[in-house]
């Protein structure tokens, strides 16, 4: 039987709570460390909560592994937008295949959307891409009537 702590949950070891920072230090995830480290999320969170240095350490883990990921994150963004992704290539609703070298016609394409976002994050002032316009559009029925020249008379609805 499986020793419990104060809140019902099953004690958790030293070497457990590594392997939950560790992992945790990789993803920033609370739940798939858990998972790893052979306990639930749950006790993770009453962990979290009884102990303040388990808490700290929670935090920087989190932070190590967000930052991980945004590494990440920013590598693949700029590998499909400058080195571009094979695609196959589809005609009619068929994947076309290569005659030269057999196996499926490929064809690469690049995101510019992604590299935008990157060169826009990068040095916004240099790569803006949101440009902004205004137009004020007034209906027909809300334009005033237009001054009359001196030809031409007063329209009905104008008292002079």
């Amino acid at each position: 039987m499986t020793a419990k702590n104060r809140r019902g949950s099953p004690k958790i070891n030293a070497k457990q709570i590594e392997q939950f920072f560790e992992t945790l230090k990789l993803n920033g995830n609370a739940t798939q460390a858990a998972k790893m480290a052979g306990f639930d999320r749950t006790s993770a969170y009453n962990l979290r909560n009884d102990d303040p240095e388990f808490e700290k350490r929670w935090s920087d883990c989190v932070a190590q592994g967000r930052e991980r990921l945004a590494d990440d994150c920013m590598a693949e963004a700029f590998r499909r937008g400058h080195d571009g992704v094979d695609e196959v290539v589809v005609s009619h609703g068929q994947v076309v295949t290569d005659p030269e070298r057999g196996g499926y016609l490929r064809i690469r394409k690049y995101s510019d959307g992604l590299l935008s976002k990157l060169m826009d994050g990068l040095d916004p002032k240099t790569f803006k891409t949101n440009a902004q316009v205004n137009v004020n559009i007034i209906p027909d029925d809300l334009k005033p009537d237009p001054e009359p020249t001196p030809d031409e008379p007063a329209p009905d609805n104008i008292i002079t």
